[in-house]
């Protein structure tokens, strides 16, 4: 066997043997986004070996035909490899979409491939000896490159010769191929393939340029491929503060903040995101016992389309501590905004160039962070924390902080618990002692104690805590699947998007077909109720009713049921099955699996009094359903509405002082669903700039006193109202507006 043939079969072993791998690993185990760039990755590596190989074997009998000849018959031999596995796995493991499998891997793997054996024919041509050795230096630096855009700049995606397209660590589900990724393949294939082409066939340069052709060919490289890098910026493939700024075109200046903003988003909103950025910079200095010499950047984006776009992570909000940044969706920033803002001020105790946790160890960076803000959807850390601890969703607290596996749990759980925790070590032991760990000191050094043996201190803590214990919200929380152990994840995503398109846009027609397609192959909860809406829209209620009882109990045992079975409950409504609807809103009544569907079901309880009036409601236009609710509280404040009538009046943009007079004569709250319901009136208030009116619905919320963990977050919002009812004035006679 020759040595041309040794280099085949070798190279054509290790492409098998680490597909055949990837078929035992969720995500990578169909031909996809995540496949296609490990074998760009592997491709373009072994690609330009096997072309470095090859020229070495022909040294004697060497002829351009003959090269490219062989050399075509080992790329193709290699690309074909992976293709082949995954199509027979196909027919054992679900691939949604072998088609946007193939287009992933024809524009992220093949380009790869054909630069790795481009790379290898410039490494020995251009050298006599270390050809290899060249090589390989030049593919890492090429391909870790980025990690200064990363780094420098503001997005967490990067555009790379061998991995083609990379989201960042925090992926987005959808991942498509866009003109933006094609145009950046093509310019690849055209810069790598010339200067290879010019090096093949340096012979026929020689005689113009003598000895220092290969010299003059390099450095001409060399010029083109840094006027590309550094023109980044204009070809979108990057973008720094500036670029962004630009797009945004707004610019508010506060003490401590340079806050960019989509100049479509209301001046008042902005207003109160400049407030709030003084106000959690303040309490989180305190609580971290920091003090900051440099203002931090924010950017607020208008949409997540627009935030995709720009940096990258178009489902998640952001920071970049070593660059002092945070990048925040508009729409989230009641949510993210403090916690984005925490990581930006534990980079003063952050080690490693990114100033974050030492080893990057990710249920310290996001524990910290989520400690110092407390709550987390409407309850707090420890409340979500033993919720989930009584109902059996339990993972040992050494092994999430250890390595990779904050990421192998639910994002929801992950978070919660190592913010839990976190906030518990530093309520017991103190900040000064945390951020000894956080910055890579061992726990038994630190607390004389190891983490197993904290871990048990942190259990008994948790289960002192007298909280009500109720399963379906544990289940309405933690019932969903990490991305990692979804069915067909991208695929889904992508085509749920554009079915959702069709629906927003009136197309319901094409939008049903769309989302019966993604329901009938896939357990897809959105695809179903995707569905069902159209199905609505188009009044095949029948038929909505029939389709949702044959299907929900596919979804007993997720956080989904509790929605599906108040749809269920209306579509009882909407097809005369009073009985039946009354009877499942009762069950959602008494499961009572989170203060929204009380809210929910409750209401509608109240409206089925009346067939008429719950079916004007529930076929009714938002106007029509506040209308509804309005006439429903003529008489009496019925509370579970108001959260309800809140979502109502802020889409139909209705002037807040003559809704907030609805509610004026409000009395104090005698129970759960009154005290939540004055919480959202406060909340409401707050977010309209009325501080005083947010004081004063909450002092009315604390009245009921028998929920203790509510009682701790209306006060964690009395305390913030109160701040802003008192230094509000003197904060906003700082602000400085830039056009």
């Amino acid at each position: 066997m020759n040595i041309k043939s040794r280099s085949t079969i070798i190279i054509a072993g290790i492409i098998f043997l680490f597909n055949i791998i990837l078929l035992f690993f969720p995500l990578v185990n169909i031909l996809g986004y995540e496949s296609a760039v490990l074998n760009a990755v592997l491709l373009a590596f072994l690609s330009g070996i096997y072309s470095i190989k090859l020229f070495k074997s022909l040294k004697e009998e060497y002829n351009h035909q003959h090269f490219f000849h062989l050399l075509l018959n080992g790329l193709l031999t290699f690309l074909l490899i992976p293709i082949l596995i995954f199509v027979v796995a196909s027919f054992f493991i679900l691939n949604c979409s072998l088609v946007d499998g193939f287009i992933f891997y024809l524009v992220l793997t093949i380009p790869s491939a054909i630069i790795g054996c481009c790379l290898g024919i410039i490494s020995f041509e251009m050298l006599n000896r270390f050809q290899s050795t060249f090589f390989i230096l030049t593919f890492f630096i090429i391909l870790f490159l980025p990690i200064l855009d990363i780094f420098y700049n503001c997005q967490i995606y990067f555009y790379n010769p061998f991995i083609g397209f990379f989201p960042g660590t925090i992926y987005d589900e959808s991942i498509y191929v866009d003109w933006r990724l094609i145009s950046y393949r093509i310019l690849n294939l055209i810069y790598f393939v010339g200067v290879a082409a010019v090096f093949f066939r340096i012979d026929l340069l020689k005689n113009f340029l003598g000895k220092y052709s290969k010299i003059a060919i390099t450095l001409t490289a060399i010029v083109v491929a840094s006027i590309f890098f550094l023109f980044n910026q204009k070809l979108s493939y990057s973008e720094n503060e500036m670029s962004i700024a630009e797009t945004l075109g707004g610019n508010l200046e506060t003490e401590h903040f340079n806050i960019f903003y989509d100049n479509s988003i209301n001046k008042k909103k902005l207003e109160l995101i400049g407030l709030s950025c003084e106000y959690y910079y303040e309490i989180g200095c305190e609580y971290f016992k920091v003090k900051p010499q440099s203002k931090i950047t924010a950017f607020i984006f208008l949409d997540s389309e627009q935030k995709r776009k720009l940096i990258g992570a178009g489902n998640a909000d952001v920071a970049k501590p070593w660059l002092n940044q945070v990048y925040i969706e508009f729409e989230n920033y009641e949510s993210t905004l403090q916690h984005e803002i925490a990581h930006c001020l534990t980079s003063e105790f952050g080690v490693t160039p990114f100033k974050i946790s030492a080893s990057f160890n990710a249920a310290l960076l996001e524990g910290i962070a989520s400690a110092s803000v407390d709550i987390s959807d409407e309850h707090s850390l420890h409340y979500l924390a033993k919720l989930a601890y009584n109902n059996g969703i339990w993972f040992p607290l050494s092994k999430l902080f250890s390595g990779l596996n904050f990421f192998n749990q639910l994002s929801t759980l992950s978070y919660i618990y190592s913010g839990s925790f976190v906030k518990f070590l530093v309520d017991k032991y103190g900040i000064d002692n945390f951020k000894k760990i956080y910055s890579g000191e061992d726990f038994l050094l630190v607390y004389k104690k190891s983490i197993n043996n904290l871990e048990k201190e942190y259990l008994a803590f948790l289960k002192a805590q007298n909280f009500k214990n109720n399963k379906h919200e544990a289940l309405l929380y933690f019932g969903r699947k990490p991305i990692f152990k979804k069915v067909c994840a991208r695929f889904l995503a992508e085509q749920m998007e554009i079915a959702g398109n069709k629906f927003n846009s009136g197309n319901f027609k094409e939008a049903k077909i769309k989302f019966k397609q993604l329901s009938e192959y896939s357990d897809s909860y959105g695809a179903l109720v995707g569905y069902i809406n159209c199905l609505s829209k188009l009044n095949e209620d029948k038929s909505a009713l029939k389709t949702l009882q044959s299907n929900i109990s596919k979804y007993d045992s997720t956080s989904y049921i509790y929605n599906l079975q108040l749809l269920l409950a209306d579509q009882c409504v909407l097809n005369k099955k009073l009985e039946m609807a009354d009877s499942i809103y009762s069950v959602l009544i008494n499961e009572n699996s989170s203060p929204r569907f009380l809210a929910l079901t409750l209401t509608r309880k109240n409206l089925i009094k009346d067939s008429t009036i719950i079916l004007s409601y529930l076929k009714g236009s938002n106007f029509d359903k506040f209308e509804i609710l309005k006439q429903l509280n003529r008489d009496s404040i019925v509370f579970a509405t108001i959260p309800l009538m809140i979502n109502l009046s802020a889409d139909l943009h209705q002037n807040y002082n003559s809704f907030i007079k609805l509610f004026e004569s409000v009395d104090k709250a005698n129970n759960f669903i009154s005290s939540y319901g004055l919480r959202k009136l406060s909340g409401y208030a707050f977010n309209n700039l009325d501080f005083d009116g947010a004081k004063q619905f909450a002092v009315k919320a604390l009245n009921y006193k028998e929920d203790l963990e509510l009682n701790e977050v209306i006060k964690t919002e009395l305390k913030r109202a109160n701040w802003f009812y008192n230094f509000a004035p003197e904060v906003q006679t700082k602000f400085i507006w830039k056009k």
